[in-house]
């Protein structure tokens, strides 16, 4: 898309934009969590969303600790935005979704299930990082410890900062 429209090489996008690439419209929606500055693009016409890494097509994102509020709200925004009948997300990996609420609400599910896994190991001692992978993940491959140390950092910041660290 930036090759393709003049004004993306000379601006960011913002929230809301609108940008037209010939019969094609596409609405800029900041769904940070994954990044700060992760955008998803809907596609009205099609009814459809890309998502990038905010939505995957299999599996979770990462979420930075300090974000997974805004995760969650992102994903408050996609269900809102996908609610019509026929909507599906396209994300940057994997293949397409159907029935996007049910795909936002399975990936919400399983981030709360995280977080009340954190939750409780910490409430029964467990406080350091490094021990919550290993009680969290025990068999885990050695590839993705760090993702997951950066996953429990983030349930950490996040059950900290926020007064209802469990959205509805």
């Amino acid at each position: 898309m930036r090759a393709a429209h003049r004004r993306l090489t000379d601006e960011p996008l913002r929230d809301d934009d609108v940008v037209r690439v010939g019969a094609l419209t596409v609405r800029v929606l900041h769904t940070p969590g994954h990044t700060g500055d992760s955008l998803c693009f809907l596609l009205p016409d099609e009814g459809s969303v890309l998502t990038g890494d905010t939505v995957l097509g299999g599996g979770s994102p990462i979420v930075k600790p300090g974000r997974l509020g805004q995760f969650f709200d992102s994903l408050d925004r996609l269900s809102q935005v996908l609610a019509a009948p026929g909507s599906v997300i396209l994300p940057g990996h994997g293949p397409a979704l159907p029935d996007p609420l049910a795909q936002i609400e399975r990936r919400r599910a399983a981030r709360l299930r995280r977080v009340d896994q954190v939750v409780d190991a910490v409430a029964s001692g467990i406080e350091d990082p490094e021990d919550l992978v290993d009680h969290l993940y025990p068999d885990l491959h050695p590839e993705l410890r760090v993702a997951a140390r950066i996953s429990v950092e983030a349930v950490l910041a996040h059950v900290q900062t926020d007064p209802d660290p469990v959205p509805s």
